[in-house]
């Protein structure tokens, strides 16, 4: 499996990758670096809950 390139994306950073997403997912909480993202239905805009 090869590994995620954000470049080939036309993104910087996954950070950047993550913005260009924000009608699919956000940010639900932080823990140092890492992020926990929550998806965003299409159809309702209702956010699945990290960890269901």
């Amino acid at each position: 499996m090869a590994d995620f390139e954000e470049a080939n994306y036309g993104c910087r950073s996954f950070r950047d990758f993550l913005a260009r997403l924000g009608h699919r997912v956000r940010t639900a909480g932080r823990s140092g670096a890492d992020i926990t993202l929550a998806l965003i239905d299409q159809h309702t805009g209702d956010v699945t809950a990290p960890g269901l």
